[in-house]
């Protein structure tokens, strides 16, 4: 009989035949009763997890999960996990696959954010860390609350974002307060616009103002913001429909100009101010008949819009000061962009004959042809984008749509090369730090986007869709020097992108998690923050915000 097999039948810790028998293997374990650390039980393994003389069946030690450690010394004692690590660092703390340190209900080794509560398990950059546990998020709810549909005609004032949306099952005003990131309704149910449709907004440092319809008519009200006093700036009552929208007001100094119409001049330019109240401002075709005006860009006393007049439209500068209104002589084409820079406007389109080009007007000068790129057909210019001191556009050369740059002392010159048979470069276009990102198509990659600098020309910066298919950029906004856009790479749906010059890495952010997308319009900018309705996948449809200076930890 060996030392240790006397040792237990001393301590009558090994009892019967053990203590009696001459067998040199008593569990039949393969191993002699000399070397078995346990003799008498069938032990192969010689599992020895306290490191004493005994082995763990001798001592009644227990491994549940079989993973090395004991019951009593395993962090974990009901899940395998050999290596014991704890979100602490310590052996003896619970260990990550069974503790949850912020009791989300998510345990440590599968939360995304172990030490902040996050049952949403939110990361919106996809970077592998949650929101919860950034030192910033890049994108977030612009609020905890959600809102009774989407946010629209959203336009920024003194900080603030003022909005349509609807409260009550009734349409009403907003205003988010992005200090204390809460939004609420502005107007009663008995404000006279309860059960009218808001269908624009425009804002100053004092005013919100409405067009607000009802019944086919639409009138002018105002939203007093130091007072939230709500009137109403006009009343009309005819037969004429109304109409005011977006780009259809515009707000010079004292006054605002609008659009409106009434039985005895048909539609016209009116303007309200709050000394003289509402009044016809021009009656550009004497009489009740229309001319359909619509507002393009003012500067200071001087506005352009344009008229329809014997089948065409036209372009008109009206002093604001004296009413008086002339025709400018050019008529602009049926999908022209329009850029007024200074004193001199461009815009595409010709002069009563001939095609779509790229002209300008001056006051002081009239009318002059910049550009006479495509003689035969007409260039349609597009997109007009004044950088610096020159004008980037996109026009159709005849045989396909590229970029072009206006340079005055030099003129017009073409800056790509995207090929026939594709739709080229598109007016979707913006610059940031002197280099113009824009939308275009070729044969290769399809719609993506692509950016011109002096440097490297008109190039590739982004495919979100490799191969040819390409898709569509919306909403392109700059902030802090990064370009914020939507786009749907056939994965996710149509959700936010950043691209950052930068780093030259383009960004998707699942907001509405899945394939489904987030649909996100409206952008508008406040101290680098990017604000913008989407739908989420928990609040459904809210505001939401980029956040351009947020470095996540």
């Amino acid at each position: 009989m060996n030392i240790l097999v006397a040792a237990l039948c001393a301590m009558s810790l090994l009892i019967g035949s053990a203590c009696s028998s001459g067998k040199d293997d008593l569990d039949d374990d393969g191993l002699a009763n000399a070397v078995d650390n346990c003799p008498n039980v069938y032990n192969p393994g010689q599992l020895n997890l306290d490191g004493d003389s005994f082995g763990d069946v001798c001592d009644d030690i227990v491994d549940s999960d079989a993973d090395g450690f004991s019951d009593v010394s395993d962090n974990c004692p009901a899940d395998y996990n050999p290596d014991q690590n704890s979100l602490s660092g310590y052996i003896l703390l619970a260990g990550e696959v069974c503790d949850d340190e912020d009791a989300d209900g998510i345990v440590d080794g599968s939360d995304n954010c172990p030490v902040n509560s996050n049952h949403e398990q939110t990361d919106t950059d996809g970077n592998g860390t949650g929101d919860a546990c950034e030192g910033c998020q890049r994108i977030a709810p612009a609020s905890d609350s959600s809102l009774y549909g989407m946010p629209g005609d959203i336009v920024e004032t003194n900080g603030r974002l003022y909005f349509t949306a609807d409260f009550e099952g009734k349409e009403n005003l907003w205003v988010y307060e992005p200090v204390d990131r809460t939004y609420r309704p502005l107007l009663d149910s008995d404000s006279g616009v309860a059960d009218a449709f808001i269908l624009s907004l425009s804002a100053d440092e004092k005013n919100v103002y409405m067009v607000v319809c009802e019944s086919g008519i639409c009138d002018l009200w105002i939203y007093q913001i130091s007072t939230s006093v709500l009137l109403q700036a006009t009343q009309f009552d005819s037969s004429v429909e109304e109409y005011g929208g977006i780009g259809s007001l515009y707000i010079a100094q004292d006054r605002v100009i609008f659009i409106a119409a009434d039985d005895a001049h048909g539609e016209e330019l009116w303007t309200y101010s709050s000394d003289t109240g509402a009044s016809l401002l021009a009656d550009v075709i004497p009489g009740s008949d229309s001319g359909y005006p619509v507002i393009l860009a003012g500067l200071g006393n001087q506005l352009y819009f344009t008229m329809w007049i014997d089948g065409k439209r036209q372009l008109w500068l009206l002093d604001i000061d004296s009413g008086s209104a002339q025709f400018t002589g050019i008529f602009p084409g049926g999908f022209s962009s329009f850029r007024l820079v200074g004193d001199t406007v461009y815009i595409g389109g010709n002069t009563g004959s001939g095609e779509n080009e790229l002209w300008s007007f001056n006051p002081d000068v009239g009318a002059i042809l910049v550009a006479d790129i495509n003689p035969v057909g007409g260039s349609d210019p597009m997109g007009l984008l004044w950088v610096g001191d020159s004008l980037f556009f996109a026009a159709n050369n005849g045989i396909s749509s590229e970029l072009w740059v206006y340079e005055p002392t030099i003129g017009a010159r073409q800056i790509s090369s995207f090929g026939p048979h594709t739709s080229g470069a598109s007016a979707n276009m913006i610059a940031i730090d002197g280099t113009v990102y824009l939308n275009a198509t070729d044969a290769e990659h399809g719609q993506e986007l692509w950016a011109y600098d002096e440097t490297n020309g008109t190039h590739l910066v982004l495919e979100i869709i490799p191969g040819t298919i390409g898709t569509y950029l919306l909403h392109m906004t700059e902030a802090n020097g990064q370009l914020i856009f939507s786009a749907n790479d056939n994965i996710h749906g149509n959700e936010p992108w950043v691209y950052d010059p930068a780093t030259g890495v383009g960004t998707m952010f699942d907001v509405y998690t899945g394939t489904r997308g987030s649909y996100p319009g409206e952008f508008r900018v406040i101290d680098n923050k990017v604000f913008f309705s989407a739908r989420g996948l928990v609040l459904g449809d809210a505001l939401f915000v980029y956040d351009s200076g947020c470095v996540p930890q």
